[in-house]
């Protein structure tokens, strides 16, 4: 696993399947807001059943080694292997080794979507913004494609999707609601932030303006700002008179657990359809905001973010 919300929802997949002994390996990012929010969640996910390791995987000339020396012999003994992001070329590296009899693929949020379209037509695993890669990366994705398609393998997801080639089994966060039933309620909205000007799929003054006008509009109490945004960013969105928060947990545990806004909004994301799950039942309305054509970089508007974002915000069940 390489993130907070891949972390959670392996976590997820071991509570929902019976006598399931689960070793999770954290192939720990460079990024340290992502690290801090791993480590905090693998502490709250540790139990008995779920053992959580850390893996440098990336620190320094080691990390190839790392892999080699604990991650491979793991993935080569297993008899079921879960996989965080299928796109992941890390995750990607290792599926070789992997002889075991089934695969699961937990939930990365919407890249899901895509990640579907892709096995079911066959077509190599890249992101829709990587489709232009070179012929190594190319080759690596049509592998694991093939790879993963060669056995039984299951979907564990949050997302409304339905396949003819995966057993999709879908996460209803149930582990999540049953820790913590009924979050409390405070009043006003929450912003949730996102990290698509960092990709570049945003124009910042694009993206700032629209906070702004959300601001200016009244009841926006809190930002919770995504691992990834930008701290000069952050600092503007601040000043507009709002309260910016950088969750310790995925948002899921963070809102599930409570305090939690009786509004929370969002621009196209993973959150659309994990918190409505999670907070089924609490009083809680999640409203999905439109991010504008007249946003977008031309660079993302020639990979077609426009149609990907819309989807992910039309998608939903």
């Amino acid at each position: 696993m390489e993130s907070p919300a891949q972390l959670l929802n392996a976590a997820e997949w071991a509570a929902a399947t019976p006598d399931s002994q689960v070793d999770i390996v954290v192939l720990a990012p460079r990024r340290n807001e992502t690290r801090r929010q791993l480590r905090a969640t693998a502490a709250l996910l540790h139990t008995p059943e779920t053992r959580i390791i850390w893996c440098e995987a990336r620190q320094g000339v080691r990390g190839p080694l790392r892999i080699a020396g604990r991650v491979v012999p793991s993935v080569r003994a297993a008899g079921r292997l879960v996989l965080g992001d299928p796109f992941s070329g890390l995750m990607q590296s290792v599926l070789p080794f992997f002889g075991g009899s089934s695969l699961v693929v937990v939930d990365d949020g919407t890249a899901t979507l895509e990640a579907v379209d892709r096995l079911e037509l066959g077509e190599p695993l890249l992101r829709w913004h990587q489709v232009r890669r070179g012929p190594v990366q190319r080759a690596r994705g049509q592998t694991a494609t093939r790879l993963l398609t060669s056995r039984p393998l299951e979907l564990f997801t949050a997302m409304p999707v339905d396949s003819t080639r995966l057993w999709v089994r879908h996460n209803r966060y149930d582990w999540l609601r049953s820790r913590w039933p009924r979050p409390q309620l405070r009043p006003g909205a929450a912003l949730i932030g996102t990290s698509l000007v960092e990709t570049k799929v945003v124009r910042p003054d694009a993206y700032l303006q629209a906070v702004a006008d959300l601001v200016a509009g009244g009841g926006l109490t809190r930002y919770l700002a995504h691992r990834r945004e930008d701290e000069q960013k952050l600092a503007t969105i601040s000043a507009l008179g709002v309260s910016v928060e950088r969750p310790l947990l995925p948002l899921e545990i963070e809102l599930g657990r409570g305090p939690v806004e009786q509004r929370v909004l969002s621009f196209p994301s993973t959150v659309l359809y994990t918190l409505p799950l999670v907070l089924a039942g609490a009083g809680v309305d999640v409203q999905a905001l439109d991010v504008e054509e007249a946003w977008l970089t031309d660079d993302a508007r020639q990979h077609g973010a426009s149609d990907f974002l819309q989807r992910v915000r039309d998608h939903r069940a």
